[in-house]
């Protein structure tokens, strides 16, 4: 089985952050932290699925879905991202690509 399922949309991003070297001769060791803020909504593209000989395609925007899968012992309700609407599972959110968090970083600036 092969699936692929592709997106692309536009967003906001702004970064902030706080870097402290120390200079010695041509070389400067640094540290720097940083928070950067990135998200992306409204995302869409198209998807492909093989198994076996059959292909199918499609093309749509990025939703999360629901699904409840009962059992003898129990149920279990779980949620991930699709961009693929043909099937009997309809979009039950919007989905968001948050890419947000800190960030650190170590490492040697040359200077020339």
């Amino acid at each position: 089985m092969y699936l692929e399922e592709v997106g692309e949309g536009t967003g906001f991003a702004l970064e902030g952050g706080l870097r402290i070297s120390i200079t010695i001769g041509k070389f400067a060791p640094f540290l720097e932290g940083s928070y950067a803020y990135q998200k992306i909504k409204n995302l869409s593209g198209p998807g492909i699925e093989r198994i076996a000989f059959l292909e199918r395609t499609w093309e749509g925007e990025w939703g999360i879905k629901q699904y409840t899968s009962s059992r003898d012992w129990g149920e279990l309700t779980y949620e991930y991202p699709s961009n693929d609407w043909g099937g009997t599972i309809g979009k039950h959110r919007d989905f968001n690509l948050d890419l947000s968090g800190f960030q650190l970083r170590i490492g040697i600036a040359y200077r020339f």
